[in-house]
């Protein structure tokens, strides 16, 4: 993957373009690893506390997750660790816990944090986008809350001009509503922008049918 990456990110001249319309989860850092250290810590805290197996913690996040997803399908929230601690622990203990679902989704996400590990090619490039003046606009499926926090967390901020989540614009990739907020915000017309991100589905075909130029990374 990391070859994939440098070739992909070098690949870019950001001066080509008037904005870049960048995603963050698995184009700037793999998700993955990161996901599942965030979940063994969740879970194990989760066992102790509710004297549950974790392999029954697990069924239970699993399900949990399940029904949200339905519940909530295209909206940000339908990617809530917090929805989905609150349901298992209910199922585990049979009532609501308030305390131990704000535990449980702080140890996902402060473990995920400290494990994910940003692409150095994808540091270089936003650099270069940073000293041609090129501003980058986030676009992102997810609750506003930690895709921010992840900026800060890896220190990205001062490298993102403006961000939007599905949170905000109310709908997830690919609908265009998302692509039409960023250029909004970016001040740019379609044809002027850059779309990078991993997903041919999300980014990429959600891109082009606004015109947007794009590059699956």
């Amino acid at each position: 993957m990391r070859h994939h990456h440098l070739a992909a990110f070098l690949s870019i001249n950001p001066q080509e373009f008037a904005g870049i319309l960048l995603d963050l989860d698995d184009t700037l850092y793999s998700y993955q690893p990161a996901h599942e250290a965030g979940q063994a810590a969740m879970l194990a805290f989760l066992a102790k506390q509710t004297g549950a197996s974790e392999i029954e913690v697990s069924q239970q996040l699993s399900a949990s997750r399940q029904l949200v997803h339905h519940r909530l399908h295209g909206q940000a929230a339908s990617h809530s660790r917090l929805l989905y601690a609150q349901g298992a622990i209910e199922k585990l203990t049979g009532k609501s816990n308030p305390a131990l679902v704000l535990e449980a989704e702080e140890i996902y996400w402060a473990t995920f944090l400290d494990t994910a590990i940003v692409f150095e090619e994808a540091i270089v490039f936003l650099e270069k986008c940073k000293q041609s003046g090129v501003p980058v606009c986030l676009i992102t499926d997810l609750t506003a809350q930690i895709q921010l926090r992840k900026l800060t967390h890896w220190n990205l901020a001062p490298y993102i001009s403006f961000v939007v989540s599905s949170e905000e614009a109310g709908v997830e990739k690919p609908h265009p509503h998302i692509f039409e907020l960023a250029l909004a915000k970016l001040k740019i017309l379609p044809q002027q922008a850059l779309m990078i991100g991993d997903s041919e589905k999300k980014d990429i075909a959600g891109a082009k049918v606004l015109g947007i130029s794009t590059q699956q990374i």
